[in-house]
């Protein structure tokens, strides 16, 4: 019975470990992953949304730009202006692939060749973070910045209800 007993809590063990993670629009966790913002003046803020590595580039993107929409309506605004955006992958390892070495030598007793193949079989476990800095508004959008100011209503109406990462 105790045997059984510490297999089961052994699988256990192991199948959380290599459990996936899954990257839901929440503010940040202990690791960092959601949403976080900083009210820099009174109509400009920074916004980091950052993914865990089950989450896309566009998928923090958009998590980021949802969050600045959620900012935007918080404040009484209708608008906001995206001044500054970056994405950037942070921390992990990258899976390296395969790798193969040739190397050959002779001597006073005669010569050899040698091939080495190697394997990386290591996950990918790189993570994406989108950081905007925006800043909002109300009446009319302003005009000379497409691509860059967004009406925060349709950007919460058109962001997926699913509050977590498609696999």
């Amino acid at each position: 019975m105790l045997r059984k007993l510490a297999l089961s809590l052994a699988c256990a063990s192991f199948l959380t470990a290599c459990a996936t993670p899954v990257t839901t629009y929440t503010p940040a966790n202990k690791d960092g992953v959601g949403f976080a913002d900083m009210k820099i003046e009174s109509n400009r803020f920074n916004v980091v949304f950052t993914g865990d590595t089950d989450a896309s580039q566009l998928e923090v993107e958009n998590f980021a730009l949802r969050r600045a929409a959620e900012i935007t309506l918080d404040q009484n605004a209708t608008w906001f202006r995206v001044v500054t955006k970056t994405s950037d992958i942070i921390g992990g390892t990258q899976n390296r692939g395969t790798s193969v070495g040739v190397s050959g030598g002779s001597g006073s007793r005669g010569g050899g060749v040698g091939v080495g193949i190697g394997f990386d079989l290591t996950p990918d476990r790189k993570a994406y973070q989108s950081r905007l800095e925006i800043i909002t508004g109300s009446g009319p959008k302003p005009d000379g910045a497409e691509g860059r100011i967004y009406d925060a209503q349709s950007v919460i109406d058109t962001s997926s209800t699913n509050s977590t990462v498609s696999n």
